[in-house]
């Protein structure tokens, strides 16, 4: 028997790494807002990360949201959805997107620690209008559809 060719390794089918987004709006209709955060490096973006072994999806989105803006005070509403998608680097990703509204008043804009190290800038930017970097925009049109669907 032969060893697989690099071009064989590379077209196998690998699991895919689970991953969780968290969308947080604010308002209603028109004025709904969503909250981003800028990242000198790599854009506007949402709350995500990996979810880690044993944990749910909801789960992971629920601790991403909490590392990545440090809110806590939240209600979870619902899935949105989900994407199958490929890493620039060609690792499968299987994303789950969760929608949340904060509990009370939160900041306008604020700095948060970014665990790589840099400082992001989180605020809020209107949901119609607002483009995401670091290939994020997929995930933000998927929430928008369900949103404006009720789902």
């Amino acid at each position: 028997m032969s060893e697989p060719t690099t071009e064989a390794i590379r077209k196998a089918p690998r699991e895919a790494i689970r991953k969780a987004t968290a969308v947080v709006t604010r308002g209603n209709s028109e004025a709904r807002e969503l909250l981003v955060f800028e990242h000198a490096r790599t854009g506007l973006q949402l709350p995500a990360g990996t979810v880690e072994d044993g944990e749910s999806f909801e789960a992971a989105a629920i601790r991403e949201l909490a590392e990545e803006t440090g809110l806590t005070d939240v209600t979870l509403y619902r899935e949105l959805g989900y994407l199958d998608e490929i890493s620039q680097a060609g690792n499968p990703f299987h994303r789950h997107i969760f929608h949340f509204e904060p509990r009370g008043e939160v900041q306008e804009r604020w700095p948060y620690p970014c665990d790589c190290g840099d400082e992001i800038t989180l605020f809020w930017a209107p949901l119609a209008t607002a483009r995401l970097d670091h290939r994020q925009q997929p995930w933000l049109d998927l929430a928008r559809a369900a949103l404006e669907a009720g789902r």
